[in-house]
């Protein structure tokens, strides 16, 4: 990455989305192993976990958080809210990660900072 980042095929911000719990992964789901890749990325990244699976989702959503990288959420990760309770839409999968993530001290972005954050252009227009 960072020889293609100097090379200038990449250019920043990086994003890197470590997707964990897929069945027959080597690398399985633990903070122990979010935690390695958080460190082993190169400097300068923004990182994300995408914890696939109701076990490790919400776990490993906090511990990303905590370790200021970002999360993603919504039925293609993950289907329940906790233990037996099925999520029934994304929209209470995103109110409960953004419960989360005050219980620990992390504000939500807004749509502008977000678009600040990752370099992307609004309507057109940087």
């Amino acid at each position: 990455m960072t020889i293609l980042r100097e090379q200038g095929w990449l250019a920043d911000p990086l994003w890197i989305n470590f997707v964990m719990g897929i069945p027959g992964q080597v690398m399985t789901t633990t903070p122990k192993n979010l935690l390695h890749l958080a460190e082993s990325s190169p400097p300068n990244v923004l990182w994300l976990v995408s914890a696939i699976g109701g076990r490790a989702h919400w776990a490993m959503a906090a511990m990303a958080m905590a370790m200021g990288g970002h999360v993603r959420t919504g039925l293609e990760d993950n289907v329940y809210l906790e233990r037996g309770v099925l999520a029934g839409g994304n929209a209470p999968m995103v109110e409960k990660m953004i419960r989360l993530a005050r219980e620990i001290g992390r504000e939500i972005a807004t749509p502008d900072e977000a678009r600040e954050t990752l370099n992307l252009r609004r309507n057109g227009h940087n």
